[in-house]
């Protein structure tokens, strides 16, 4: 369960919701704590319409274009029962954290950062602390608000 306040009347900003099966969405519009309205299932859309289709999570919901209900702009006044998350990890992901734990596993072989002797000394390396191939993969699922 999550509370939300719309910030208009026909559309919701939500945390990533994973699948359409088992979603409740009360209302609460004089601001009293008890959800007086309960939206049907046909009285919303789940939006990206088609994210779903590509293993990418719902983020928002609309009300209904000829439905009755509009969404609360009241404090905690939108209540959502849903299964929040990803439908499945995506694949790049996996790789990702393959990839960052690799990273820092070889860190056991260069204490302190040093690579080894070379012709002119010791050469220290500084280690960003993200993989940038593994930033690249990310960016993909970073929010921005």
């Amino acid at each position: 369960i999550r509370y939300y306040k719309a910030k208009d009347d026909y559309c919701l900003e939500v945390n990533d919701i994973a699948s359409a099966s088992g979603i409740t969405i009360a209302v609460d519009y004089d601001g009293d704590g008890a959800y007086e309205t309960t939206l049907g299932s046909t009285d919303y859309n789940l939006g990206g319409y088609n994210d779903l289709l590509d293993n990418w999570p719902y983020t928002f919901i609309e009300t209904a274009p000829v439905g009755l209900y509009t969404f609360s702009k009241l404090r905690r006044g939108n209540k959502i029962t849903a299964s929040f998350g990803w439908p499945s990890r995506p694949d790049a992901v996996t790789v990702a954290c393959i990839l960052q734990s690799n990273r820092i596993w070889s860190r056991f072989k260069t204490p302190l950062g040093q690579a080894g002797a070379s012709p002119i000394g010791m050469m220290n390396l500084e280690i960003p602390e993200l993989d940038p191939d593994v930033a690249d993969l990310l960016i993909q699922y970073r929010k921005l608000s």
